[in-house]
C-alpha cells in the first residue's frame, strides 16, 4: 500500500489514477481483511465492462479464492460469464463447486 500512496501522490495533480493500481490496492485492502473498503475500489469493474478489463476482474475472483470468500469470488468471476480470451470460454458451470 505504501508504493501505492506513493504512486497517488504523483497523479494528485489532475491525472487520473490509473485503473490497474485500483485495483491493486483494493486486494491490497481484502487481503488485510477489510472487505468494504476492498469492494469500494472493485466499484468500477461491472459486468457490462468486463470484457474490456478482464485481467483485473480474474485479478480480484482469485484473490477472494484465494482468502476464501467463495460468494465475493463467484460474484466476479460470473462477470466474465461469456467473455473469451484466447479461445478460452468462461461460464458460469465452470464455476459450479462454488455454491
Amino acid at each position: 500500500l505504501e508504493h501505492i500512496e506513493s504512486a497517488k501522490k504523483v497523479y494528485s495533480c489532475g491525472e487520473e489514477f490509473p485503473l490497474n493500481l485500483t485495483i491493486r490496492e483494493g486486494i491490497c485492502h481484502a487481503y488485510l481483511g477489510d472487505l468494504e473498503k476492498a469492494q469500494f475500489y472493485f466499484s468500477a469493474l461491472q459486468k457490462e465492462n468486463a470484457k474490456l478489463r478482464m485481467g483485473l476482474v480474474m485479478a480480484v475472483a482469485n484473490s477472494f479464492m484465494t482468502l476464501q470468500h467463495y460468494e465475493l469470488a463467484l460474484k466476479y468471476y460470473l462477470m466474465l460469464e461469456g467473455c473469451a480470451s484466447n479461445n478460452v470460454c468462461i461460464s458460469a458451470q465452470s464455476f459450479r463447486f462454488l455454491h
